[in-house]
């Protein structure tokens, strides 16, 4: 007992400066892990922020633009048409003559949409693909309904058709919501700002049951 006592008093002071400078640097490291780690998580929240979910949400927003007023159009057209039926001579002999503005306008649509708009859905459609490694499962589970919507528009379907697609833009509602969903919440964290309001600026179908 004696040797060991001995012992004792000439390992103590290294012992009692030992355990202070361990402790000390196993709380560094935890620190730092802890820092680097959190780093590491913003870092990723910001890419997917900005190589995903922000450019889908821009692409979304830009299509919707036009299409959140098509319901509107076609209202005022359809109400046009009725009218010109009802003020129109029977039988409606010149139902070619009168139709045409409206084909033109139906044709313009189709058109516009085929330029524009399909070119917007396939940059979302390369995004998932190119930075799928950035998306939330529950965006990616709706790869094959955007892939269906596009394929349906590049082959060559009948102008009658076009009208009744087995694929319509309201079956893409649930993915809109989705990418809008991320987008905010990536916002938020990315912010650091718990109190981050999301724009007022919504697409249409923020609020579709």
């Amino acid at each position: 007992m004696k040797k060991w006592s001995e012992i004792w008093i000439f390992v103590r002071p290294f012992v009692l400066l030992a355990v202070p400078l361990f402790l000390s640097s196993l709380a560094t490291w935890f620190l730092t892990r802890r820092h680097f780690r959190k780093k590491n998580r913003h870092e990723f929240l910001s890419q997917r922020l900005e190589k995903l979910y922000g450019p889908l949400f821009g692409l979304i927003k830009q299509v919707d633009a036009i299409a959140a007023r098509k319901p509107e159009r076609e209202g005022k057209l359809d109400k046009a048409w009725r009218e010109t039926c009802d003020l129109s001579e029977k039988p409606f002999v010149d139902h070619d003559k009168h139709f045409k503005p409206f084909a033109k306008h139906h044709a313009y649509e189709n058109e516009r949409f085929r330029r524009e708009d399909l070119p917007a859905y396939k940059k979302m459609l390369s995004l998932l693909r190119t930075e799928n490694h950035l998306a939330y499962e529950s965006t990616l589970k709706w790869m094959d309904t955007l892939i269906q919507y596009i394929d349906q528009w590049e082959r060559p379907i009948p102008q009658l058709a076009l009208q009744d697609l087995s694929v319509p833009e309201l079956m893409l509602v649930d993915f809109y919501r989705d990418v809008e969903r991320q987008y905010n919440a990536l916002k938020r964290n990315v912010s650091g700002d718990k109190n981050y309001v999301p724009d007022t600026c919504t697409t249409r179908f923020s609020n579709v049951a």
